[in-house]
C-alpha cells in the first residue's frame, strides 16, 4: 500500500517533467531476452526523444520496484524523416562507442559492477524502410526534429529493437584485476518492442507502479544534471 500510494506522487511529478514542450514520449510494451531464442521477460518502457538524445527506460512488467528500473540515454542519435517511398524513417544510434550515451540505472538488466563487467550502453533501432512513420513529426521550440507526438502502429516499424551493450575485459598479457586486460562493449540483452501505449496508463498492477519507477529514473537524471 505505501509502494502505491507513493507511485501515485512520483508519477505526477515525472510525467509534468517527461511531457514537456521539447519533449516527445512514447511508452511501449515489448519482450526481452539475453540470447535469440532465450527466455523472455515483458517489460514496460519508454523512449523520451529530443533529438538527437533518446532516454530509454525499462523494467519487467511485474515488477514492483524502482531497483529494477533500467534507465540511461543515447546521444548523437540520427533522425531520419524521408518521403514516402523516397527513403526511410527512424531514429537509429549508431555503434556503442560512438552514441555518447550510457545506462544511469542498472537495473535488472546489466551485470552487476565488478572487475570483469564495467559500464553500459544502449542502442536504438527504430526504422521504417517505407519512410511514413515519421510523416507527422515537428520541430521544437529549439529547432530540432521531433517525431509525431502520437506513436504510429508499431507494424510501420520493421525494425523496432532497442539492445543493451556492457563493457566486459578479458585477461590479455596483463589481468583485468590489477587494472589491466582489454576490454570491449558486449551486447548482453535486447528488448523488442512490441506495441506502443498512447497516453498515460490508468492505475494498475503493472502500469502504476512501474510507470513511476520510470518516471523517478528520469527525475534523477534531471536531478545530476543540475
Amino acid at each position: 500500500m505505501l509502494f502505491v500510494a507513493a507511485s501515485f506522487t512520483v508519477s505526477s511529478q515525472a510525467y509534468a517533467y517527461l511531457l514537456d514542450p521539447y519533449n516527445v514520449v512514447w511508452q511501449f510494451d515489448g519482450r526481452g531476452s539475453a540470447s535469440p531464442g532465450g527466455p523472455e521477460t515483458e517489460f514496460l518502457g519508454s523512449l523520451r526523444f529530443n533529438a538527437p538524445t533518446v532516454y530509454v527506460s525499462a523494467i519487467p512488467a511485474t515488477s514492483t520496484t524502482s531497483a529494477d528500473v533500467t534507465f540511461g540515454f543515447i546521444g548523437n542519435s540520427v533522425f531520419q524523416n524521408s518521403a514516402a517511398g523516397a527513403g526511410s524513417d527512424g531514429v537509429s544510434s549508431g555503434p556503442p562507442l560512438t552514441n555518447d550515451g550510457s545506462v544511469i540505472e542498472a537495473g535488472t538488466i546489466l551485470h552487476p559492477t565488478s572487475v570483469t563487467w564495467g559500464e553500459g550502453k544502449i542502442g536504438l533501432d527504430l526504422v521504417d524502410v517505407d519512410g511514413v512513420a515519421f510523416d507527422a513529426g515537428f520541430s521544437n521550440p529549439a529547432g530540432g526534429f521531433l517525431p509525431p507526438e502520437t506513436p504510429p502502429d508499431i507494424s510501420l516499424f520493421e525494425s523496432r529493437a532497442i539492445t543493451f551493450y556492457q563493457s566486459f575485459c578479458s585477461d590479455a598479457e596483463t589481468s583485468c584485476a590489477q587494472g589491466g586486460g582489454v576490454r570491449q562493449f558486449l551486447p548482453i540483452y535486447s528488448i523488442t518492442i512490441d506495441r506502443f501505449v498512447e497516453g498515460v496508463p490508468e492505475p494498475g498492477a503493472l502500469g502504476l507502479g512501474a510507470l513511476a519507477c520510470l518516471g523517478l529514473a528520469a527525475l534523477r537524471l534531471t536531478l545530476r544534471a543540475d
